[in-house]
């Protein structure tokens, strides 16, 4: 055995020792298949500049062509769709970034005139905070309107709905990036929401006549964040303190009623993750617990008949 090493050519060993790794982990290599379209997705959005549009199809066909000339080399052929997975979200990764492009503020506007239509609506303790369509802009040309902007709202605007189209005085400037290299980049967020702009309201907003609900679509979406905006104000109303806040935010993801002391509490717990799931995926947890408690309690007569079951699946989801 020994003498039949001593024969292998050098640096077969280490080719060998790989190629039987590979075919122990035959019946897993399609879970990787995600990991390299994530490791595309991440290597664009963490090159420092953006890349021409064409690099990453260039480098797609490049690899498909390779995968067809080598599909007899089984070796090259794995390596070969791993590169083409990684470069599949490389291209869709850019693809989305060019798809959702529109103006962006380019300077601060102290004092803007903005009139749009309010798409979503999200209550706080020092005045909503609404995302509007805007139609008209002060101060800039056409071609410079961004599509939407963020504007926080004076506290008297409390009745502001989805759907109004609202005229209001604010101080503009860009989505603003990261404070430090390697934080919470804004910025980035705002681009794939269509954000332009964000800002805070000078006084109390105009509303004009209500010529924005058009479309099932438009109606539909709008029905939504009106009744998502009704359940925060409810909750709020109901439950005192910092509780209603946190209870609002657990159950329509719209976080504005939460104190920055309570936010602070909640990072440093560990339970800030919470709030980023909030909304339907807390909904959906929520409802899941409740109906398997509730009809699981009911399958037993015994305690159907002398138990309020509802009030001990609420219970239990707490």
């Amino acid at each position: 055995m020994a003498t039949g090493i001593l024969q292998q050519k050098p640096g077969t060993a280490p080719i060998r020792w790989l190629r039987d790794r590979l075919l122990a982990e035959r019946e897993r290599w399609v879970l990787w298949l995600p990991v390299a379209l994530a490791a595309g997705i991440g290597t664009y959005f963490g090159l420092p500049v953006e890349p021409p549009v064409y690099l990453g199809g260039v480098g797609l066909v490049l690899a498909a062509i390779l995968l067809l000339a080598f599909r007899s080399r089984w070796i090259l052929r794995i390596g070969l769709l791993g590169a083409l997975a990684f470069l599949l979200g490389f291209v869709v990764a850019q693809w989305r970034t060019h798809d959702v492009a529109a103006n962006v503020l380019n300077r601060a506007l102290p004092f803007a005139t903005v009139e749009g239509e309010v798409k979503t609506v999200e209550p706080a303790l020092q005045g909503a905070r609404v995302v509007m369509a805007v139609r008209e802009m002060s101060r800039l040309t056409p071609e410079e309107i961004p599509a939407r902007v963020r504007i926080r709202l004076h506290a008297a605007d409390h009745d502001i709905q989805p759907g109004d189209v609202i005229r209001v005085r604010a101080r503009l400037a860009p989505p603003p990036s990261a404070s430090y290299p390697g934080g919470y980049d804004f910025s980035r967020t705002a681009w794939f929401a269509g954000l332009g702009a964000v800002g805070f309201a000078f006084g109390p907003a105009e509303r004009l006549v209500q010529t924005g609900r058009d479309g099932m679509d438009a109606q539909l979406m709008q029905m939504i964040e009106g009744l998502r905006a009704r359940i925060a104000n409810r909750m709020t109303e109901r439950i005192e303190g910092p509780s209603g806040g946190v209870a609002a935010a657990l159950a329509t993801g719209l976080r504005g009623e939460i104190p920055e002391e309570v936010r602070q509490h909640m990072r440093d717990s560990g339970l800030a993750h919470l709030l980023a799931i909030s909304g339907l995926h807390i909904g959906l947890v929520a409802g899941f617990v409740f109906s398997a408690v509730r009809g699981g309690l009911a399958l037993a007569p015994g305690l159907a008949l002398r138990w309020p079951l509802k009030k001990r699946s609420q219970q239990s989801r707490r």
